[in-house]
């Protein structure tokens, strides 16, 4: 069995110089020994399989550059940043300053769901930042920390439609996914096998789905809402929507169309140029 301290810290460091340029995972695991006796499921003997979800690599950037690759490269993190890693306790500390940056106000719970951090180690981290956050409370009464000076707008501010890409952000910031995705709607927003599709969003909220494809050679956002749109909202879609199309069709016009067959097929149907 797979000794997780000593064993993965050897295997990192091998992994690490030879991944101090992108390296796919097959080189990876070609270049890594095997691990003796198999861990994991089915007797696992990768070591590339152990590594990865415990030490610190970057997916490299792929073709186009800011879309997930087919064939994704890794690199080592310290050679991608070019500098040694903060401790642990820093690193938890930098992350919640950019977390609340973004997301805040919110609450040790909100954190450790964006995170994935345990929630002590969230909660220690925190306390010792007292000093540099400002707190708030919400309609019941849970703690909610942010960075100071963050915006806070009025709870009737309109918002305006957005399209998001998967796995969104803002979809996996909070605890409490009901205030982004209708509760109605989250089993189709957030699939079995952990996918987040690509959604709009109206006044703040997820609204619907939507689809890219490849019709007579140029890209073709639909947008696919849960619910009839008044016509207003309607024009705002399509607007937006004929905003995203201009921005994917000299990049990746169909973005996304890889997942056709496992989950667009089964709910959004047949695409506009079939």
């Amino acid at each position: 069995q797979l000794d997780l301290g000593s064993d993965v810290d050897a295997l990192g460091r091998q992994a690490a110089a030879y991944a101090s340029e992108p390296r796919l995972g097959a080189e990876l695991s070609r270049h890594l020994p095997p691990l003796a006796g198999g861990v994991g499921p089915a007797g696992q003997t990768d070591s590339w399989w152990a590594v990865r979800p415990v030490l610190p690599f970057v997916m490299a950037p792929g073709d186009p550059p800011w879309s997930f690759p087919r064939r994704p490269q890794f690199v080592a993190a310290t050679s991608w940043l070019g500098s040694p890693l903060a401790d642990h306790g820093e690193g938890i500390r930098h992350f919640v300053r950019r977390y609340l940056a973004g997301f805040g106000p919110a609450g040790l719970d909100d954190i450790q769901q964006m995170s994935r951090i345990g929630g002590a180690r969230i909660r220690s981290a925190v306390e010792t930042m007292a000093s540099e956050l400002v707190t708030f409370r919400d309609e019941r009464g849970r703690l909610l920390y942010d960075v100071p000076g963050g915006p806070l707008p009025a709870g009737d501010l309109p918002a305006p439609v957005r399209f998001l890409p998967m796995w969104d952000s803002i979809l996996l910031a909070y605890k409490d996914r009901s205030r982004v995705i209708p509760e109605p709607y989250r089993r189709t927003v957030i699939r079995a096998n952990g996918d987040f599709l690509p959604t709009f969003l109206v006044d703040g909220r997820v609204a619907g789905l939507w689809r890219a494809d490849l019709v007579d050679g140029h890209s073709r956002v639909t947008p696919l809402p849960f619910e009839p749109l008044t016509r207003l909202v309607a024009r705002e879609v399509a607007e937006e929507a004929a905003r995203l199309q201009a921005f994917l069709d000299p990049l990746e016009p169909a973005v996304y169309s890889r997942y056709a067959k496992i989950w667009l097929k089964d709910w959004l149907g047949p695409s506009p140029g079939s």
